[in-house]
């Protein structure tokens, strides 16, 4: 997978970039997440689920209902977004990581994935951050 450079310099560049990403450039603005992703001041990581990965979850059962309820889709979200640049080489660093919703991720430096999920595209930098693609929803 491969992510095209952007004209915006910010993670929302990176998605409005990518057709690969589009449902999670969408499912970010039903959420109301695109100003923290616009901000260039605002450094975040994304480790952002594929459309694939959206249409798994979407074909799953409370997917749907999930992917439809604005509150519950931020809080989803938030779930893959760290608050602050974090390269691959960081990123497997340690054994857990902390999203800005406030959940704890299982890193598994060994096999580098984050909650199961594999990055398939690392470290598309931008001016506000990075994002790292990834092959799953990362589910509560």
């Amino acid at each position: 997978m491969s992510i095209p450079t952007q004209s915006d310099p910010t993670v929302l560049g990176i998605l409005d970039s990518s057709l690969d990403l589009s449902k999670a450039r969408d499912y970010v603005e039903q959420a109301g997440l695109r100003d923290l992703l616009d901000d260039i001041d605002a450094p975040v990581t994304f480790l952002v689920p594929t459309n694939d990965a959206f249409e798994v979850l979407e074909a799953s059962p409370g997917g749907s209902d999930l992917l439809n309820d604005d509150a519950r889709l931020r809080e989803l979200l938030e779930r893959h977004i760290i608050g602050r640049r974090v390269l691959t080489d960081d990123l497997f660093a340690d054994e857990e990581r902390e999203t800005i919703g406030g959940d704890v991720l299982a890193v598994d430096p060994e096999n580098e994935t984050i909650e199961d999920a594999t990055v398939l595209a690392p470290d598309v930098e931008d001016g506000n951050g990075v994002v790292h693609a990834v092959d799953r929803v990362l589910l509560p």
